[in-house]
């Protein structure tokens, strides 16, 4: 027989309390398990926790969500939906695809269950027989449970295989419980095996092989601490010498109202090449980069003194092409959700000939609502952008849709060296769909970024209002608009710089600020409103149209252009 990994499925599940009394974990039960990879390689872990209930083939079933954390990945495993005792598992949505019987926890001692697996997708599914040879009650961390000693049996090419394992009423398979495929022959799983390590419910920690669990498993820890660069300790990330050296494992591990302290060091959104996996920022958690790895306050950390990077380099590192199409995703969060004091570098939203597709804005982070929370406004603080491409938006994209709109909260925040194949080397957003959308940018810097065709640093269009309160916009470079470039087929709105600096930006037509509004020409009969007050425009240059420092191209005789305290040199 062939050199292969037999593989075989087991899931979990029914209630810890009593088989007769079975209950599904569900979503609100806050379960959480943790299962360790035991390869060649080293020892990994996955992490798997539960969506809320969906009615598949006219049953309720719990999907059940993956996380590999030496990939960064997550992704659906499959579902699950209890019977009493019994426990079925399905791959697939599809009602034409089969599901199997895969626990049941009211055998007794003698009594048998057959299923069948598929071992390998191109290939029939074999008979596994599970045969209990004997059954007690243990405690699980306090909490009774019904524990099966089992022996099971296959056959394949011929050869007969018989192995031993335990399952734990509640918990399932000691250990895989939640994969769809675990190993059944330890000779030909060399390369890997399983071991589960934690599980929760409620909050409460039911079992904890090796005492290792830690931050992930307890309930009142709000602080999950990261460091690349963590040497010895047991990974739990309850504290800095115990850290979580992944951040995309503290994001999958992460609840509403926690925060993340990550320290100095370059994290990647997967250790692989997939270019589609991004670090997604979770609803209401708040991610701060700049630590040391010692600090006990917030205000202890140093994100100058301790760069913290998130780089989407996830390839070769002298080829970008292979990098990440974006570093940092926010989908549908809100403002209590927080990025703090880190470098976003290596974003790569570009595909030969510069075609269009969905994927290719925003190369460091690409913001955008989703149906449960239609306006995307997370806090980006004190970020550096940095190195950055992508068709539109090279260093942040704002998707707005009819319904929908990512405007993200940006403060203190630079943009320098990124760049846009298109438009808006820095930032880009087109409120065209959504008439009310406004942004406001306080204290950012946007320095040396490029467009290739509008907006060097900022490209925004048709948005009700645009504000720019003490920021600093310099050498950046595009054909129209080198440092903002800002068009607007709507009736009306409003447009301020109050502090600003607009210096050695170059276009061939507005050099610092180029508008272009279409106003009676087009329809649009309202007043568009413009104020400039204490800025400074330096060494700015047009090279060909004019307008070195501010440019206005108006269809129509309905704008109001205030200019107060400004400097010309």
């Amino acid at each position: 027989m062939k050199k292969a990994t037999l593989l075989v499925l087991h899931i979990l599940f029914t209630s810890l309390i009593s088989y007769s009394q079975a209950g599904l974990p569900t979503q609100e039960d806050g379960a959480l398990w943790r299962v360790t990879a035991f390869t060649n390689a080293g020892q990994f872990r996955s992490f798997f926790r539960l969506e809320a209930d969906t009615l598949l083939c006219g049953q309720p079933w719990s999907p059940v969500l993956g996380f590999r954390a030496w990939e960064g990945t997550t992704y659906r495993l499959g579902y699950y939906r209890n019977e009493g005792p019994r426990v079925y598992f399905r791959k697939a949505p599809d009602c034409s695809a089969p599901e199997y019987l895969v626990y049941d926890f009211s055998l007794e001692a003698g009594q048998s269950m057959s299923s069948v697996f598929q071992l390998y997708e191109d290939q029939p599914g074999i008979d596994i027989q599970f045969t209990v040879s004997s059954v007690d009650t243990t405690l699980l961390f306090g909490t009774p449970s019904r524990r099966l000693f089992i022996n099971y049996s296959f056959e394949v090419d011929g050869v007969n295989y018989g192995y031993f394992t335990i399952w734990y009423e509640g918990m399932g398979d000691w250990q895989h419980p939640f994969y769809p495929v675990a190993c059944i022959d330890p000779f030909y799983c060399q390369e890997e095996s399983y071991q589960l390590s934690c599980f929760s419910r409620g909050g409460e920690l039911l079992y904890d092989f090796g005492g290792n669990c830690g931050a992930a498993f307890d309930p009142d820890l709000t602080r999950i601490y990261v460091d690349v660069n963590v040497e010895g300790g047991n990974q739990s990330g309850k504290d800095w010498p115990n850290a979580l050296p992944s951040l995309q494992e503290g994001l999958f591990l992460a609840d509403p109202g926690d925060t993340i302290w990550v320290a100095q060091g370059a994290y990647r959104p997967t250790a692989g090449f997939q270019r589609s996996i991004s670090f997604q920022l979770k609803q209401g958690v708040a991610i701060y980069g700049g630590f040391h790895g010692t600090e006990t306050v917030l205000e202890q950390r140093n994100p100058l003194a301790y760069p913290t990077l998130l780089s989407g380099n996830i390839g070769a590192p002298a080829d970008s092409t292979d990098n990440s199409d974006h570093v940092v995703q926010a989908i549908g969060v809100d403002s209590t959700t927080v990025l703090d004091g880190f470098t976003i570098t290596g974003g790569y939203a570009v595909y030969p000939g510069n075609i269009v597709k969905s994927n290719n804005h925003g190369g460091g982070l690409y913001v955008a609502g989703n149906a449960v929370r239609p306006y995307s406004t997370p806090r980006i603080i004190a970020c550096t952008f940095a190195g950055n491409t992508a068709r539109l938006g090279g260093g942040v994209y704002c998707k707005i849709t009819d319904t929908q709109a990512g405007l993200p909260i940006l403060r203190q925040c630079v943009f320098e060296n990124n760049f846009g194949a298109f438009n808006g080397g820095a930032l880009y957003l087109d409120g065209a769909a959504m008439p009310e959308a406004h942004l406001l940018l306080k204290q950012d810097t946007f320095r040396n970024n490029r467009a290739w065709s509008y907006g060097g640093a900022i490209h925004a269009q048709n948005l009700r209002s645009l504000s720019l309160y003490g920021c600093s916009i310099e050498n950046n470079e595009a054909i129209e608009g080198g440092g903002v470039f800002f068009n607007s087929f709507l009736p009306g709105g409003r447009v301020v710089a109050q502090g600003c600096n607009f210096s050695g930006n170059r276009a061939n037509s507005g050099g610092g600020f180029n508008f272009i509004y279409a106003s009676t020409d087009w329809g649009n009969d309202k007043i568009y409103h413009f104020t400039f007050r204490d800025c400074r425009f330096e060494r700015n240059s047009s090279m060909a149209t004019g307008g070195g420092g501010m440019f206005f191209d108006n269809y129509g005789n309905y704008n109001i252009l205030e200019i107060i305290n400004l400097t010309f040199i």
